[in-house]
């Protein structure tokens, strides 16, 4: 019978160790994973500060186009008038090119608040995204504690339980009273 108690005490300890392992390796699987999709999330939210830059600059080269435009459209006028024998500077001729420049400057305007709100929402994305990296890392860390501290309580209640199981050990986990023989 004590044979039987040993065989059964011993595979209730390979059965703890294996439990052990096993929840460790999950906690530690499932911590890579959250590191990996933050990473993967750092990475987006790069791309994201990227796209903002992009915004900026094709905002500064649609103001450039918008204010050649403009020079364009001035020395068109100002030939036209030129021609027809116009003064230029003064009366109908400056009246209309004030008009233009202002038209020009307030597509500049337009343009110049578009871009800076269509960069603002890239860079806040990119900011939002980089908070939510930084929430699975910590997660990431907080899974694989907790994974630890599982894998140790597993461990102890199966060396309690092994320990109950030894022959010779009373149920209350210490030394059972011999008998003299």
């Amino acid at each position: 019978m004590a044979e039987l108690a040993t065989i059964a005490a011993v595979v209730s300890a390979v059965g703890t160790v294996a439990s052990t392992g096993l929840a460790l390796m999950q906690a530690s699987a499932q911590a890579s994973a959250q590191r990996s999709q933050a990473a993967m999330l750092e990475l987006q939210s790069r791309q994201q500060e990227l796209e903002a830059r992009g915004v900026e600059l094709r905002g500064q080269n649609e103001a450039l186009d918008t204010r050649e435009a403009l020079f364009r459209t001035l020395a068109t006028q100002n030939a036209r008038y030129s021609a027809a024998g116009v003064v230029i500077g003064e009366g109908t001729a400056e009246t209309v090119a004030e008009r233009t420049r202002a038209e020009a400057d307030r597509q500049l305007e337009i343009q110049r608040t578009n871009t800076e709100i269509a960069a603002a929402s890239a860079r806040l994305g990119a900011g939002m995204t980089s908070q939510r990296a930084l929430l699975l890392r910590d997660d990431a860390s907080a899974t694989a504690t907790a994974g630890a501290l599982g894998a140790f309580s597993t461990f102890a209640q199966g060396a309690m339980r092994v320990a109950d199981r030894w022959p010779g050990q009373s149920k209350s986990g210490g030394a059972a009273p011999r008998t003299s023989s």
